[in-house]
């Protein structure tokens, strides 16, 4: 075993978990003793090598293996069927994977991650426990884990933000609702650093429906149509059939039938390019019900 290798791992480790050297040798050994493991300059007795492997969550075999990318690695994978299942809106699965984690250093002993896991926890709350209140708190206490400045905003705050438009909008708290999108727009929009190709998308449409709720039919159109100008600058699919169907959606409330029934078949188009055919029954319903009730030649329809 190589010791100077077991203080580098000790120190990366620590560092991806956000401890301190205090906070690790805390009732197990001198602060300068932990400091010359680190670096290599002693070698940890195997009883203070195994408390600070439990202290960081990890097992001793952790040190024979090429452990940190094995950490981030899982890490990545749950993080992608949060993801996945987030999409699927498979609330069950999210929450499943949530309670798994709770408990798990490597998620609960670094922000970022931590950060991750409790907005999903938010999210299942809401949509599967149907607890509003609890919701919202564990969104804000996330939220609340690395914001400290208006101006600056990580992806994950904005879709944390979102998260929490989207339950105002849903519990038809529209004016709160829609002060939190119409904010989160005005700095998404002017800023270019943004990574995330789901952000700008996923904003605009919850923004959209929250607009429409509120009747508000023109600016909940401009809007999707700013995502969508978006989405096909960036040559992304994410959510364009649920933006063209938001139009319709609104043109039908303002009784233009032929224009609601145009972006409900581009909706239908899309929806069967990604193969994402849930939506698709329900929106041919629609499409079937506007010609019945105005006649083919006002929809301009060809009951495809």
């Amino acid at each position: 075993m190589d010791f100077s290798l077991i203080g580098q791992k000790i120190r990366e480790v620590r560092l991806q978990l956000g401890m301190s050297q205090k906070e690790v040798c805390a009732g197990i050994c001198s602060q300068a003793q932990i400091s010359k493991i680190e670096k290599g300059e002693v070698y940890p007795s195997a009883p203070t090598l195994y408390q600070i492997t439990k202290r960081l969550g990890l097992d001793l075999n952790y040190f024979f293996e090429g452990g940190i990318t094995q950490r981030q690695d899982y890490v990545d994978e749950v993080k992608s069927q949060l993801k996945a299942a987030r999409r699927n809106e498979d609330y069950q699965l999210i929450k499943d994977l949530v309670r798994a984690e709770l408990s798990n250093p490597i998620f609960m002993n670094n922000q970022e991650n931590r950060q991750f896991l409790l907005w999903h926890k938010g999210i299942f709350e809401y949509k599967l426990d149907k607890n509003t209140d609890k919701a919202l708190g564990t969104l804000k206490q996330a939220l609340a884990i690395t914001h400290k400045k208006d101006n600056i905003w990580t992806e994950t705050e904005l879709a944390i933000v979102i998260s929490i438009g989207s339950i105002y909008s849903g519990e038809n708290r529209l004016d709160e609702a829609i002060e939190v999108f119409r904010k989160t727009l005005a700095y998404v929009t002017n800023k270019m650093n943004i990574e995330s190709q789901s952000i700008l998308p996923s904003l605009c449409f919850n923004y959209s429906n929250a607009l429409t709720c509120a009747s508000h039919y023109e600016e909940s159109i401009q809007c999707c149509r700013q995502a969508i100008e978006w989405l096909i600058q960036h040559d992304n699919m994410f959510l364009l059939g649920e933006l063209h169907y938001n139009i319709g959606y609104n043109y039908e409330f303002m009784g233009q039938a032929r224009e609601a029934f145009r972006y409900y078949e581009k909706a239908v188009r899309i929806f069967t390019l990604q193969k994402q055919t849930r939506q698709i029954p329900y929106i041919r319903e629609k499409m079937e019900r506007l010609q019945n009730e105005a006649g083919p030649h006002s929809t301009g329809g060809t009951g495809s």
